[in-house]
């Protein structure tokens, strides 16, 4: 063995409950933590942008083989370089990310063992249907929380795509190691954004 790299994109409909993990991840909002909404059974999570450096976070794959055996490859050392959140009609939100690793454990006991997945209760899941889009020309913010003044809804949305990320150096390879060194921020993050609108009139 001279090295070891893994990574790739993972693809997973959007939950309404169990993203902040991922959000932490994508986002760099390491310190956020969930506050429940007045004496209400929501809770809500506020994700600033910030720095992954030295933040990563395990991953395991179960990998079938021909023979029906379920094998566990655990990816030490992940961040996340971009992702895209989509939303079209007749379908689940999507949300896709790009994961750079710094290791890969093919087999193993114990931690490193096939794990079982764990889920939060009455978790559902973000459909089309249930987006809107809202434009507004002022805004206040009060512990840092965005809330817009006299928002309106943008009629007639058909698709909606966002796409960011945090751009890393993923090839910090050293002498003397057969795993590279953390991937680092290199560059500001870019968040984009593309909505398709039925042209409906002229006002």
């Amino acid at each position: 063995l001279t090295s070891q790299d893994a990574g790739g994109q993972v693809t997973f409909d959007l939950p309404t409950k169990g993203l902040g993990k991922w959000a932490q991840a994508m986002f760099g909002s390491y310190t956020t933590t969930a506050t429940q909404l007045a004496s209400t059974t929501a809770y809500q999570q506020i994700h600033n942008l910030g720095s992954t450096d030295g933040k990563s976070f395990t991953l395991q794959k179960g990998a079938p083989s021909v023979d029906g055996t379920v094998n566990p490859l655990t990816f030490g050392g992940c961040k996340l370089t971009d992702w895209t959140l989509t939303s079209a009609p007749n379908s689940i939100a999507n949300l896709q990310v790009t994961v750079d690793a710094m290791s890969v454990a093919p087999t193993g006991a114990g931690a490193l063992g096939l794990q079982t997945a764990s889920y939060s209760a009455s978790t559902a899941l973000y459909a089309f249907q249930q987006a809107t889009v809202q434009t507004f020309s002022a805004y206040s913010v009060v512990s840092n929380v965005w809330t817009p003044t006299s928002p309106a809804a943008v009629p007639n949305v058909r698709n909606i795509s966002l796409k960011g990320g945090q751009p890393k150096d993923t090839a910090r390879w050293v002498a003397g190691s057969t795993t590279k060194a953390e991937a680092l921020v290199n560059d500001f993050q870019p968040i984009t954004g593309q909505i398709d609108v039925d042209f409906a009139s002229m006002t």
